[in-house]
């Protein structure tokens, strides 16, 4: 989890430098490459599409850099920034981004990245104390997910 954390705060500083070729990214290339000056990070178009909308999301929600951060974190951690459109073993109904369960809400919204970020960040509004919280601490009283070690 410390290395999703450093990714994913990598990530958020370097947004900057991503969203303007991502229209580009799009159209030109499969992949986009966003470098930190002590890591790379590679993310494809759909990784890049998506992370722009979490973030996006985050902005007009008012989270700050940490409450993005978090989600950022998760996301990688849920499914490496892909909307994925099935669960596994422990959750057979979770989809998305942030592999949410049905109990989340109707799955056209966990399936669309701006509805399941807008979840992930009012289920975070609602985490009294958060901003005070270890970032995997936070994203655990977020998801209540099978890991609770924050791995």
């Amino acid at each position: 989890m410390i290395i999703k954390l450093a990714v994913a705060g990598a990530l958020l500083t370097t947004t900057a430098c991503v969203l303007p070729p991502l229209a580009m990214a799009k159209q030109e290339t499969e992949t986009c490459r966003a470098v930190q000056s002590l890591n790379g990070v590679n993310l494809d178009a759909e990784q890049s599409a998506n992370l722009a909308v979490i973030l996006g999301v985050g902005d007009r929600t008012g989270v700050g850099p940490d409450g993005k951060v978090i989600a950022v974190m998760t996301a990688m951690t849920e499914s490496s920034l892909r909307n994925v459109d099935h669960g596994d073993a422990v959750g057979p109904d979770s989809r998305g981004l942030f592999q949410q369960r049905d109990s989340w809400g109707p799955l056209e919204v966990r399936m669309d990245p701006a509805g399941a970020s807008q979840l992930f960040y009012s289920a975070l509004l609602n985490v009294p104390g958060w901003e005070t919280m270890t970032p995997w601490q936070t994203a655990q009283a977020v998801q209540r997910s099978a890991f609770t070690d924050g791995a």
